[in-house]
């Protein structure tokens, strides 16, 4: 920036500043929404010392080409992270320093994709529980499709084992996407997906109990952090 750009800048804030005192503003809070990659729609306030909104584009233009040298925003989504929202608040400081100076402050809440591990125990009918423990290898399913079933060889299956076998995964995923996970913070997402390997080994067979069979589960939630504390 050249000098005569400095001296513009330096004469262009003083006359900013003698126009938001002479319309007893007590504040400017920008409102916004950033993530996806993108910064989104921004609006801005300018609030008066009697808590009254006022209109004048000439000093929101000058805050708005300004408030991205002075705030950081994190736009870009990663999957992990989705984004940021809140408000920047704008007031002009007149007692920490040798001359008035707009001071910003951004408050914002960032949202995060958690993805949650357990391992639940379903109960199963005994017709079920006999079919699982000769038939099946694994069962697994989850938000992107219809549950799957690998069976253990090549058989002819009774007309008891096709009815189990056609209502018995819908039922291991309803349950499995109805799991809940104390420990998440938040609102659970559309994605889910679950198993009966529970012991992450290829060969291995579902893990049965008296009652049923374990599943393990894993569902993401989207959690807030305000990221003023």
């Amino acid at each position: 920036m050249s000098i005569i750009e400095k001296i513009d800048e330096t004469e262009q804030t003083k006359a900013i500043i003698k126009l938001w005192q002479s319309l007893n503003i007590e504040k400017a809070v920008m409102e916004f929404d950033c993530g996806g990659d993108s910064m989104n729609d921004t609006q801005w306030e300018l609030i008066s010392a009697k808590n009254e909104s006022i209109d004048n584009d000439e000093i929101v233009s000058y805050l708005e080409d300004r408030v991205y040298n002075e705030v950081t925003f994190y736009e870009n989504s990663d999957g992990h992270y989705i984004g940021e929202f809140g408000k920047v608040v704008v007031i002009l400081e007149t007692e920490d320093y040798e001359e008035p100076t707009f001071t910003y402050d951004k408050q914002s809440t960032s949202e995060w994709n958690e993805t949650h591990y357990g391992e639940f125990e379903m109960a199963l009918t005994p017709a079920e529980l006999k079919f699982v423990e000769s038939k099946v290898l694994n069962i697994n399913g989850g938000e992107s499709g219809r549950p799957t079933i690998n069976y253990k060889g090549d058989f002819i299956l009774t007309d008891e084992e096709e009815q189990i076998a056609e209502t018995l995964p819908d039922r291991l995923d309803e349950f499995a996407r109805d799991c809940k996970f104390e420990e998440a913070e938040g609102d659970q997402n559309d994605w889910y997906s679950w198993n009966t390997d529970v012991n992450d080994e290829e060969d291995e067979t579902p893990t049965l109990t008296e009652k049923g069979i374990m599943l393990k589960v894993e569902q993401t939630y989207t959690e807030l952090r305000n990221e003023n504390e």
